[in-house]
């Protein structure tokens, strides 16, 4: 499967980014979803670039990467769909669990091993399950999933419309709790995954900040959501709150 990668990426970023899409879709199906947040993480990760890093750092440091997930969308006849539908697994919603997710995370794992570092990890649906997931198994380096990968943990994960795996057969990946700081985003009349169900992500870590909009499944836009996405960025690398006014020359 080859990956997506924008015309405009840098041959050597300083920070790069791990964006994975939902059911059906595609890295670039993501990448025009979501280009509109990289103006201002982007941003974000430049200035604790000058910061704490190479003072030099411009656009170019930063790095969105999208890869399509490795399971066709139907799996029941994959010769009627197009390459560009893609799933990191497929299962019964009821029973929260997915066939296929452990190629998935292998396939996350090469990724991460030949296109690494990660600073953080963004996840839309199924692709935010299994953001959590990639966060929590970056902190054990060995489980039960035979996940295995040398990347250091991230340093922050967003997760849009994400949930909870909660079947027993999940849980030692869930345990101990995520330290990852993870921004769970919430539509509150989401139809598809129901807010009740990307509630209980919560419980899965010890720094986990909840965003809740009044909108469906999707990634909002608001000027709200987005100076809410900014500071979590800022406080997840810097361990601060951004101070009042600090951008108005940004």
């Amino acid at each position: 499967m080859d990956l997506y990668e924008p015309a405009s990426k840098p041959a050597e970023p300083h920070a790069r980014i791990l964006m994975l899409h939902g059911h059906g879709q595609s890295g670039q199906f993501f990448f025009h979803k979501t280009r509109f947040m990289q103006q201002v993480v982007g941003k974000t990760m430049i200035r604790w670039l000058q910061e704490f890093g190479d003072k030099e750092s411009n656009s170019e440091a930063v790095d969105f990467f999208y890869p399509s997930a490795p399971l066709p969308a139907n799996p029941d006849d994959p010769s009627k769909e197009t390459s560009n539908l893609r799933a990191w697994g497929h299962g019964d919603p009821e029973q929260d669990q997915i066939n296929g997710l452990e190629n998935s995370l292998q396939f996350i794992s090469k990724i991460l091993e030949e296109n690494g570092p990660f600073i953080g990890i963004v996840g839309f649906s199924t692709g935010a399950a299994v953001a959590a997931l990639i966060s929590s198994l970056l902190e054990k380096k060995e489980s039960a999933s035979g996940f295995r990968s040398s990347h250091a943990p991230l340093k922050f994960t967003i997760c849009f419309s994400g949930f909870k795996l909660e079947n027993p057969i999940y849980t030692p990946v869930y345990e101990p709790t995520l330290q990852t700081p993870i921004l769970n985003v919430v539509g509150t009349l989401d139809t598809m995954i129901e807010p009740e169900k990307s509630f209980r992500l919560q419980e899965c870590g010890e720094n986990i900040e909840l965003h809740q909009f009044e909108g469906t499944h999707y990634v909002p836009r608001s000027q709200d959501f987005l100076e809410n996405l900014r500071e979590f960025i800022w406080k997840s690398l810097t361990n601060v709150s951004d101070e009042e006014g600090a951008w108005e020359d940004c």
